[in-house]
């Protein structure tokens, strides 16, 4: 009662809330709050004689004299185009934005096309926002009102400005060219927040950020924009205990080393009469040696995520029967260890200061000699430096014709009994592939990786 959010120029207070059930209402709840207006529909409710008359509402009533009801929100809009109104939002829920096919439309040049959604769930009503390009913002109010602890993806709005609480500034710069429509998305989510890792330094924040160049329209780009990052979080929370205890064993031989080296410079003069005498002493050596081989464990494992959700979200577009394609360059950033992986030709490039730039990424194209071997024994061909003549990468999301074998495009009536093949060839292969790592013809190259702080 009585919070609000925010959209556009638009400002709803929720006024009354009635969650339905029972009889007596349910957990609890009164059966009909308000704050001063009318009712939920707009229709004048009252009570009288113990039966409920509401001109708009959805209450039910059987011969016990039990009432069934449906949950009932009432927004009144404070600000905006729909100032003075009242807006009824039941169990079905409701989104709101500048387009007609929204439950409310709102003739406001500063919502989305669809910006703000009101759900019922578990009980109670909740408000998200869709994506819009300025945000959905609730008023902390009553009890709630005060400090509140901020987090990382957290939005704060003071005005009309709105504020993030952000690891990284980032900035986004996006052309279409001559296409008709928009093909391309990219992503950054400041921190995934896997509860499986905790909130040690070691593994976290957990960030995201990704760059999908579509091609033959928007629909895979807009695919992996939603599930590549949350197909990745599954992938590395199944291997949580695995990472977690490797990390901590790359931490300890690191402070172990610390130490060694820090006792071997306590003790100079010792060391000096050592290496008169001809011997000499470890220097923390084996306990770097310890740290490196933990982190390359912790590496293959981050490699191995990766790859299986890179797979399978391929998987889940091609059975969507998507028939667009999308290249990805991805970046995730694991406490201070950074993690790129690509599929396709867009590109990733580390800036540190002083103008120093290093390449993370590795083009996927037909004219990599790796690549076009990888494409000649899955029975395929390369003129123009395309597959097929037609496709410009080697790998890539979606492209479900390229994801076919040789044998399963032509038809196996229509493919000799291997007589012509060549020695290596198998024409079941896919032409392209969304693979990042553990090919054998492409090994580690698709993954670069390292710690923030080198």
């Amino acid at each position: 009662m009585g919070a609000c959010f925010s959209a556009g120029n638009s400002v709803f207070e929720v006024v009354a809330v009635d969650e339905g059930g029972g009889e007596g209402g349910s957990g609890g709840a009164a059966a009909d709050r308000r704050n001063g207006c009318g009712s939920a529909m707009g229709g004048e409710g009252k009570e009288e004689g113990g039966r409920r008359e509401n001109d708009g509402g959805d209450t039910k009533e059987d011969s016990g004299g039990k009432r069934d009801r449906e949950p009932l929100l009432t927004l009144l809009a404070r600000t905006g185009p729909k100032k003075g109104s009242t807006i009824a939002v039941g169990a079905d829920g409701a989104t709101f934005g500048r387009a007609n096919e929204n439950t409310v439309c709102v003739a406001d040049r500063e919502l989305s096309r669809k910006h703000t959604h009101v759900a019922w769930s578990h009980g109670q009503f909740f408000v998200s926002d869709m994506g819009s390009t300025n945000g959905t913002y609730v008023q902390l109010v009553g009890p709630y009102a005060g400090a509140y602890p901020l987090n990382l993806n957290d939005h704060v709005l003071v005005g009309r400005t709105g504020f993030s609480v952000n690891r990284w500034d980032f900035g986004c710069s996006e052309e279409m060219g001559c296409r008709r429509t928009m093909e391309d998305k990219s992503l950054l989510v400041q921190d995934v927040a896997l509860p499986e890792f905790g909130a040690g330094p070691l593994l976290a924040p957990q960030t995201w950020a990704a760059v999908y160049d579509g091609h033959g329209g928007e629909e895979c780009s807009a695919f992996l924009q939603k599930r590549l990052h949350l197909e990745v979080s599954l992938s590395l929370a199944r291997l949580a205990p695995q990472l977690k205890a490797t990390a901590t064993d790359a931490h300890d031989a690191i402070t172990a080393a610390a130490a060694e080296g820090s006792s071997s410079s306590s003790s100079s003069s010792s060391s000096s009469s050592a290496h008169a005498n001809g011997s000499s002493s470890g220097g923390g050596g084996s306990s770097s040696s310890s740290s490196e081989g933990a982190w390359a464990a912790f590496d293959e494992l981050v490699m191995g995520a990766l790859t299986e959700a890179f797979v399978a979200t391929d998987g889940d577009f091609l059975a969507s029967k998507g028939a667009a394609g999308s290249t990805a360059s991805t970046v995730l950033v694991l406490g201070t260890r950074a993690y790129c992986a690509n599929v396709g030709d867009s590109r990733t490039v580390l800036c540190r200061r002083g103008g120093h730039a290093t390449a993370l990424s590795d083009d996927h194209k037909p004219s990599r000699e790796d690549e076009a071997r990888r494409i000649k024994a899955a029975g395929g061909f390369i003129i123009n430096k395309r597959v097929m003549g037609e496709l410009a990468v080697s790998r890539a999301f979606g492209d479900a014709e390229f994801k076919k074998g040789i044998s399963e495009i032509l038809g196996e009536e229509n493919v000799q009994d291997g007589e012509d093949e060549q020695p290596g060839t198998d024409l079941t292969k896919p032409l392209v592939i969304a693979r990042v790592y553990g090919d054998e013809e492409v090994s580690s190259q698709a993954f670069r990786k390292g710690d923030l702080r080198q």
